[in-house]
């Protein structure tokens, strides 16, 4: 009975992506291509893990929308231009290269080209990658008077949305931070991050961190503090907790392979709302990033 199920299921997917997909010829180049808009003009895009390429159909003529970056380090904005050409409409400027906006466009040409034209409500597909980074940290946020370092090893899964905030990111983290015998403290910590991507190019992008919140399980063997009465102060061996440190920092992604990174990392940087050990903060880490 589950294996009737799992077929069934099966042939229900492979029917529904063979219809929502086809094979073009643009330029000598076979693509497949998913329909987006039908109408006077017809939008179709593919995603080849997290580049997105789109086109526009009218008639027999299919045409690829480009945005290439300049040595500037500008975008070109092509694709204003070809849809002035296939419309007659100079009113692109706010037209973004992103799927969501794209539609928007078509839609509002089709609908102006024929009345009974239907606007069917847009896909809306999910980036993800998948990050393992390794690196040095001396634990900024707990005391750490000798100031040393151990070693850390991190894990990242990261959502977006590239056709609405393709800049904005979501990242799930869990990072592993090794005791060391110069410095008897481990911690694992599950995080929630918000990531903003302040430079966003094709070959790399650089963003800026926010930890959100985080869940911290802790062990340590360190020697008292003596305090400024000579008094000493009992540091806690193991336990957990649960806070919003709102702490920032910021990393980079620089591709050297489709769908694949090579990233770096400095999260630990400033607490919003977390008191720091009095050191210069060190969390720098190296690590592999591949889209999903």
């Amino acid at each position: 009975m589950m294996k009737k199920l799992l077929l069934s299921v099966a042939l229900l997917m492979s029917t529904y992506v063979v219809q929502a997909q086809e094979s073009y010829t643009v330029n000598g180049e076979t693509l497949i291509l998913q329909k987006e808009a039908e109408g006077t003009l017809t939008l179709l895009w593919n995603a080849n893990r997290s580049n997105y390429r789109y086109f526009i159909k009218k008639g027999t003529e299919i045409v690829e929308l480009k945005n290439t970056l300049g040595m500037d380090q500008q975008y070109k904005q092509e694709y204003k231009q070809t849809l002035e050409d296939l419309t007659g409409n100079e009113n692109t400027q706010r037209v973004k290269f992103v799927l969501y906006s794209l539609k928007d466009f078509v839609d509002a040409y089709n609908k102006s080209q024929d009345s009974s034209y239907v606007v069917k409500k847009r896909s809306n597909p999910l980036a993800t990658s998948l990050a393992v980074i390794g690196g040095i940290t001396n634990n900024p946020f707990v005391t750490n008077p000798d100031n040393k370092t151990n070693l850390f090893l991190r894990a990242e899964f990261e959502v977006s949305d590239q056709n609405v905030l393709p800049s904005h990111s979501l990242v799930l983290g869990a990072k592993h931070s090794f005791k060391s015998d110069a410095f008897d403290y481990s911690a694992t910590q599950l995080s929630l991050n918000y990531r903003y991507k302040i430079i966003n190019a094709p070959k790399f992008n650089v963003f800026a961190n926010l930890n959100i919140v985080t869940y911290n399980n802790f062990s340590s063997n360190l020697p008292p503090i003596i305090d400024g009465d000579g008094e000493e102060i009992i540091r806690a061996s193991s336990g957990s907790n649960f806070n919003a440190p709102l702490i920032l920092g910021i990393g980079a992604n620089f591709r050297v392979a489709e769908g694949q990174y090579i990233t770096f990392t400095s999260l630990d940087m400033w607490g919003l709302n977390a008191d720091d050990n009095g050191q210069f903060p060190v969390n720098i880490g190296l690590g592999y990033r591949f889209a999903l």
